[in-house]
């Protein structure tokens, strides 16, 4: 099942612009918590991403 993996690639590419710009890379504590920031809303993109896969593992016959 690769759809969760995929999910937070796709995550990690588009958002950690988006996530270092916003929280101001110019000291190590804003970057750490740029980073934290950044792990946990792929955590959260990953369990997406089990959500996803198992749903379409439900409705796709296996025949």
């Amino acid at each position: 099942m690769i759809w969760p993996y995929l999910f937070v690639l796709l995550f990690v590419i588009f958002a950690s612009r988006s996530v270092y710009d916003l929280a101001g890379v110019e000291e190590f504590f804003d970057y750490f918590l740029g980073t934290l920031l950044l792990g946990t809303l792929s955590a959260l993109v990953f369990c997406l991403g089990i959500g996803f896969g198992s749903l379409v593992g439900l409705t796709v016959s296996k025949h």
